[in-house]
């Protein structure tokens, strides 16, 4: 079950949350799910829940807890890499519960690079 972690600042509005690596990598089932896509931070069980993914929960499952910017970028294809549909973009709003902490913004980047090179 995942927690709301949308936080009300003193005016009424919400603010964003920063989340760290390890709070992230406690979601790492299919049925309590979230990811790292661009920094941000996306609760994607109900998505799993209900089998919504063209490509199968499969194509998802094994970035649950972690960083799938390059996955989602490319749907997670070495050869002939593909981005989503703007339309897989806009869904992901959605699902979001906050960011990845700025800290570690710098290390996921880099990570990525590394991947790409």
């Amino acid at each position: 079950m995942a927690l709301s972690l949308d936080v009300q600042g003193n005016n009424g509005n919400s603010s964003v949350v920063d989340l760290s690596l390890a709070e992230i990598g406690k979601y790492n089932a299919s049925s309590d799910c979230w990811i790292i896509v661009d920094d941000k931070v996306y609760d994607v069980s109900e998505y799993l829940k209900f089998y919504l993914h063209p490509g199968e929960n499969d194509a998802i499952t094994p970035y649950c807890g972690k960083e799938a910017t390059n996955a989602f970028q490319t749907q997670d294809r070495m050869r002939k890499p593909k981005d989503h549909s703007g339309y897989a973009w806009t869904m992901l709003d959605d699902y979001y519960v906050g960011d990845l902490a700025k800290c570690l913004k710098y290390f996921s980047w880099l990570a990525i690079w590394l991947v790409r090179r």
